[in-house]
């Protein structure tokens, strides 16, 4: 993951959280650049995968 200020891969993690919409769940981190100071936040998403057999 790169700064999309000045795209400086030195990033620091702030805080993180968890975000349910009902349908999807996403986890929110919120990420500061080392190098410039550029603060932004992140929106990933999970699934959860079941095997065909078990």
């Amino acid at each position: 993951m790169k700064c999309p200020k000045c795209g400086s891969e030195k990033l620091k993690v702030t805080h993180t959280r968890k975000q349910d919409d009902g349908e999807e769940t996403y986890i929110v981190r919120y990420r500061r650049c080392v190098e410039c100071g550029s603060a932004f936040k992140t929106r990933e998403q999970y699934s959860f995968a079941q095997p065909d057999e078990w």
